[in-house]
């Protein structure tokens, strides 16, 4: 009598779908973030001041000044 002997082949682990499209998006983000760093770094530092620059010089120039 011959028995067969059922080997468990081990298979990595599969990641859901959400997870692998997750990686593919913020790889993807990287790569165009790697080819635009300075732009990007530019964008961060001027948002702020623009910001800071409209809440306290032209809205109180135009009558929407904050807290009146």
């Amino acid at each position: 009598m011959t028995t067969t002997a059922v080997e468990s082949q081990s298979r990595p682990a599969l990641r859901s779908t959400p997870t692998v499209a997750f990686v593919a998006l913020l790889m993807r983000d990287f790569n165009v973030l790697r080819k635009n760093i300075v732009e990007f770094i530019v964008r961060s530092l001027m948002q702020p001041l623009l910001f800071v620059f409209v809440f306290t010089y032209v809205f109180p120039k135009i009558g929407f000044g904050v807290g009146g």
